[in-house]
C-alpha cells in the first residue's frame, strides 16, 4: 500500500484539527487502551503531544 500526496495532506489536516480541539480550554478527551506495539496510534499521539496519565502493563502467566 503506497501513501499518496492526498493521504499525507488529509492526515496533516486531521492532525491539525485534532490538535486545535485537544488544546481548547473547554475540552477534555480520554484516549485509552492503546497497546505498546500499535505504532501508528502511538506515533499519532506523540505528534499531538498527548501526556500519559497512567500506563498499564498486561502480563501473561500460565495457570
Amino acid at each position: 500500500m503506497s501513501i499518496t500526496t492526498c493521504d499525507m495532506g488529509c492526515n496533516t489536516l486531521l492532525y491539525r484539527a485534532t490538535y486545535d480541539a485537544i488544546y481548547a480550554d473547554d475540552l477534555r478527551l480520554e484516549i485509552n487502551y492503546v497497546l505498546e506495539d500499535n505504532d501508528r496510534m502511538n506515533n499519532a499521539l506523540y505528534k499531538l503531544d498527548v501526556k500519559n496519565l497512567r500506563r498499564y502493563r498486561v502480563y501473561e502467566m500460565a495457570i
